[in-house]
């Protein structure tokens, strides 16, 4: 049970997330309206709030005991879903510096509660995981959840013709945060902080002591690109199937959801491989 509430958290946190990489650069310049921010500054924009995700992950790696994991966790979770539907109410409907100062405060205040809430979730797995079967288990619950929410992300475009920017994202939003809150309680009540300090290595030599492992090299190198190129796929999906394609914006759940079928269909094969 421990196992479920944990790994549901990642639905909540791929509906979030799978709606703003597909849809928030499309809002904000869409191809056949008017843009809301300066075409050349969005990318800045964008660059700005993902790298403070950096040096934040990194100091709640070593300000975070488990007896505080799990209400950096919660507490991240409670800002969320408001920041998200924030990110879609710009103060104009026309091209401004005031929109693009809105957008920057926005990303990042966003950013800043995903790696409050993010960074002690991720760490938080290797206590939960001590064998081999709690490691299987926990992996194959969020792969789970993991796609589950890329369904419900991918049926945006249908939701965004029918009912616009807003409302939507009022929907998406209350539907994720129960995922991202509750199980973080029900693991509060479930999990005690330990009883004995643990021997941490010092900063510098932390760093020194990941990038000197081979293994590692590889892993973060190979998980870099597929985040990169996961992410312009998303970004430009809605473009290739609004301005290629000649379709409407619920046609993007077609495109969306082939994909996910596809990768439905291979879990099990790369799960037994692996």
């Amino acid at each position: 049970m421990t196992a479920l509430a944990y790994a549901i958290i990642t639905l909540g946190n791929t509906i979030l997330t799978g709606v703003m990489s597909g849809w928030l650069i499309y809002f904000y310049l869409p191809p056949a309206g008017q843009p809301l921010v300066p075409l050349a500054l969005f990318g800045l924009v964008t660059l700005v709030s993902r790298v403070v995700y950096i040096p934040l992950n990194l100091a709640l790696d070593r300000l975070s005991r488990r007896a505080w994991q799990i209400s950096y966790i919660v507490g991240g979770a409670l800002f969320m879903p408001v920041l998200f539907v924030l990110l879609w109410t710009p103060p104009h409907t026309s091209e401004s510096l005031v929109n693009l100062l809105y957008l920057s405060a926005a990303l990042i205040a966003f950013n800043l509660a995903c790696g409050i809430h993010q960074a002690p979730y991720e760490a938080l797995s290797t206590e939960l995981a001590i064998g081999e079967k709690e490691r299987s288990a926990i992996s194959n619950w969020r792969m789970v959840f993991l796609l589950i929410g890329s369904i419900l992300a991918g049926c945006a475009g249908p939701l965004i013709e029918a009912l616009g920017y807003v409302q939507s994202m009022w929907i998406f939003a209350a539907v994720a945060a129960p995922f991202l809150i509750l199980p973080g309680l029900f693991l509060r009540r479930r999990l005690k902080p330990k009883t004995q300090p643990v021997e941490r290595l010092p900063f510098l030599d932390n760093i020194k002591a990941a990038l000197g492992n081979p293994a590692f090299r590889v892993f973060a190198l190979s998980w870099g690109l597929m985040w990169l190129g996961t992410t312009f796929t998303f970004e430009t999906l809605p473009y290739i199937v609004t301005e290629i394609c000649r379709l409407g914006k619920a046609d993007t759940a077609y495109f969306y959801l082939s994909t996910l079928i596809v990768s439905l269909i291979a879990y099990p094969a790369v799960t037994g491989l692996a």
